[in-house]
């Protein structure tokens, strides 16, 4: 801005008013999909682990009574019961924060996408596996987030996720298929989301799309100092 450049009152106000109304909707946004997460996790635990404590306890009950040619096929329906509540549980855990994310950005985005429930094609090349958690942390929500409204919105048959890293900086392409949208007049929680999360990160994002042409996500990113270069992909 030059020295004696003079901005109007109406526009700073104009300003204020768009940023106002953004942090409205953002606010809005992760309000309503903290109370989402929550009613999941609780289905999650009533639904499926409920039903199998249940089970199992109906199960332990008839131990008491069972000879002994029976107590072998009780006991082994019981472990099975239990290994499937276990690998529930652990869906759960990593859908809320995959511990893989401290160690290996690609190994957790290669879980998410395996859970997306859509085609998803990965390709990444130069990808460091020591980036530290906090910068993995911001890539994968941002990837998280783009595929769930992919998921959820688009009508897409397919996507495609492209991750680079080159020249200190890691490019991230999120693009699919989808039905498409005016971005100029839609207002979501969601981009402003990712949006937000790529600049707390340093970085940049971008959003391309337009009716019946699909979306195109770009990001970029600034790469933490002190990276010694272990490259995975």
């Amino acid at each position: 801005m030059e020295e004696n450049q003079v901005i109007s009152p109406e526009k700073s106000i104009k300003n204020d008013t768009d940023d106002a109304g953004e942090l409205n909707v953002l606010t809005r946004w992760l309000m309503d999909s903290q109370e989402e997460e929550r009613i999941w996790v609780s289905r999650q635990l009533h639904d499926v682990l409920g039903q199998s404590f249940t089970v199992l306890k109906l199960m332990l009950d008839a131990l008491k009574h069972a000879d002994a040619g029976n107590i072998k096929e009780i006991t082994d329906d019981a472990i099975s019961i239990v290994d499937e509540a276990t690998d529930r549980v652990r869906i759960v855990s990593r859908r809320m924060r995959p511990g893989i994310l401290d160690l290996s950005l690609k190994q957790a985005l290669g879980w998410l996408f395996k859970h997306s429930g859509i085609k998803i094609t990965f390709r990444c090349s130069g990808l460091k596996d020591n980036l530290p958690s906090d910068f993995n942390i911001a890539v994968y929500r941002i990837v998280q987030e783009a595929i769930d409204n992919i998921a959820r919105h688009s009508g897409a048959g397919y996507a495609g996720v492209n991750i680079s890293v080159k020249g200190g900086f890691l490019k991230l392409r999120v693009s699919d298929n989808g039905r498409g949208f005016e971005v100029a007049t839609v207002s979501s929680g969601g981009l402003l989301y990712m949006r937000q999360r790529a600049a707390m990160a340093g970085g940049s994002l971008q959003i391309f799309s337009s009716p019946g042409e699909g979306t195109v996500i770009l990001a970029s990113f600034p790469l933490p100092e002190a990276v010694t270069p272990r490259v995975v992909c």
